[in-house]
């Protein structure tokens, strides 16, 4: 896709004739790389052009085949013979839509993890102007990295997008932007579970890749901090370290490192393990009667816990967000 600078073969008759007010702006506007010489429409997004064709949008978008079959008035701005169609979009937003329209390999680029700020806006710009596959293929990348059922946990699909500290709270903002809010409990319980300082970080915010700084709104810094509080009281009752059985091994050297991890997991701010059961190097520090008992502790930890801590999220959310029967479909 490359920029040309001559895109219509209109002849102009010579001598002066009046400028269009974008002509006038010319000095702030500026092109894209996406401007094809035989583009049959402008769009402008902030100060940027984008010539694109009339038919391929409205043949992915019933919005823009709506916006395009209502009559142009006579005066309407042109550049080069198009005219312009102002929308109130990021250009960086419309830029990923677009390229995506036109590539699909722009977005299917050998499997790497996307940056998410191109998912946020195929998601945002797919649902706006009714492009369903891009909405839904979006809709896939977050579903995957932030699931709606124990079971989609537990499966682990490898990531999609690009993480980040504080990826999670950038895509709680932009699932209650667009309604795709069945993915707010599991960032919320991944957002409290990551970071070593939970509480002084969902109150201050976190520092953004461009940076910039990311900070909750105080209703989801009261959801995120006892919600926290409650699933690590949920997680105690049934935590497999508590199992009888392995609480009655008599081997010293496993005793006190059963003693270790449990201080690890309880130790202020405590640790979030309710959907995680386990960490790798636990198994060398049991003996290996623990060790096979933990496995079954484990497998009845996750039918008590289930999707308790998405439920708890789920409620503290409450009507403003979602159900909890919106989680698990």
């Amino acid at each position: 896709m490359s920029t040309q600078q001559s895109c219509t073969s209109d002849h102009q008759p010579p001598g002066k004739r009046r400028r269009t007010s974008s002509e006038d702006q010319g000095e702030s506007l500026r092109r894209s790389d996406i401007f094809y010489e035989d583009g049959s429409v402008v769009l402008q997004a902030e100060s940027v052009l984008f010539r694109v064709h009339r038919s391929i949008l409205a043949s992915y978008s019933d919005v823009f085949r709506d916006m395009f079959s209502l009559p142009q008035p006579s005066t309407d701005e042109k550049i080069e013979g198009c005219s312009i169609v102002h929308l109130s979009d990021r250009a960086e937003d419309l830029k990923h839509l677009l390229k995506t329209l036109y590539d699909w390999r722009y977005l299917h680029n050998g499997g790497e993890e996307q940056p998410f700020h191109v998912i946020s806006a195929l998601l945002r710009l797919g649902k706006k102007y009714a492009i369903h596959h891009l909405y839904k293929e979006a809709k896939s990348y977050l579903t995957t990295d932030f699931p709606t059922s124990l079971q989609s946990w537990i499966e682990d699909p490898a990531r999609r997008i690009q993480d980040y500290q504080g990826i999670e709270f950038d895509v709680i903002s932009l699932a209650r932007e667009t309604g795709l809010l069945s993915i707010m409990p599991t960032c919320f319980y991944l957002g409290v579970k990551e970071y070593e300082r939970p509480h002084e970080e969902m109150l201050r915010g976190w520092e953004r890749p461009d940076p910039s700084l990311d900070v909750f709104s105080f209703e989801d810094q009261v959801r995120a901090v006892l919600g926290r509080d409650e699933v690590l009281r949920e997680q105690y009752k049934t935590l497999w370290i508590k199992d009888e059985k392995i609480q009655s091994c008599q081997d010293e050297g496993c005793k006190e490192r059963r003693q270790e991890i449990l201080l690890e997991i309880l130790e202020p701010p405590g640790e979030v393990v309710a959907l995680n059961f386990w960490h790798e190097e636990w198994d060398e520090r049991l003996c290996a009667e623990c060790g096979s008992r933990s496995n079954c502790s484990r497998s009845q930890q996750r039918e008590v816990m289930g999707e308790t801590p998405l439920f708890l999220w789920a409620s503290r959310l409450g009507d403003t967000a979602c159900r909890y029967t919106d989680i698990i479909d």
